[in-house]
């Protein structure tokens, strides 16, 4: 009897200990800011070029402990040109992406630092492909994506106001609509990763 009400004793005091949480109505701030752009020239002479750009901010809030809801949009535009020789025109292909996204997370908190979770839900896209030349600009494709994943995620506190959380995706399955004049496409595909990329940003916290 006193080995079993020491046992309970301390599973109570792990729990205590271990089962901090994040608490219901904390909100923060995040999102994503890329950027990259590069040129290869020959003889002064511009044959490859490559530029993109593009911002994501996402406002997430938990409706309860530990369990949280995150809303983001974003734009990102791609641009690369090719040139076959010297004295042909440098052909440019702009991609443009809307996106928006909707997600549910579930942490569990080991201590008041650090914590893990479970994060699964999509984002739904439009994209418009353009190339152009020196004399013309054309549209190309236009596409209508919907993307559906799921993942575990680390989150880290490093103060009252910042956080520092990673998160990756395992399984993902995505659907694809394009366009192009009187042809279009429909695909759908899954992945399943066991070795993903993982994003890593900073979270400010509202409250």
């Amino acid at each position: 009897m006193k080995k079993k009400l020491c046992i309970s004793l301390l599973l109570l005091i792990s729990v205590t200990t271990f089962g901090q949480v994040i608490p219901e109505g904390t909100r923060f701030l995040g999102g994503d800011l890329n950027f990259n752009s590069t040129e290869s020239k020959v003889k002064d002479v511009v044959m490859n070029s490559n530029f993109g750009i593009g911002i994501r901010p996402s406002f997430t809030k938990f409706t309860k402990d530990n369990s949280s809801f995150t809303v983001a949009i974003g734009y990102n535009i791609v641009t690369a040109g090719v040139r076959s020789t010297f004295s042909s025109d440098l052909i440019k292909t702009t991609l443009h992406t809307i996106s928006a996204g909707f997600y549910l997370s579930n942490y569990k908190m080991f201590n008041e630092k650090f914590g893990v979770s479970i994060r699964y839900g999509g984002d739904v896209g439009y994209s418009f492909n353009t190339s152009s030349t020196n004399r013309d600009t054309r549209s190309f494709i236009k596409s209508t994506i919907l993307n559906l994943s799921a993942g575990p995620g680390i989150i880290y506190l490093l103060n009252e106001k910042w956080a520092v959380e990673g998160v990756t995706s395992l399984v993902n399955i995505s659907s694809v609509y394009t366009k192009s004049g009187d042809v279009s496409a429909f695909s759908m595909g899954t992945d399943i990763s066991l070795n993903p990329s993982v994003g890593i940003g900073f979270r400010y916290f509202l409250k």
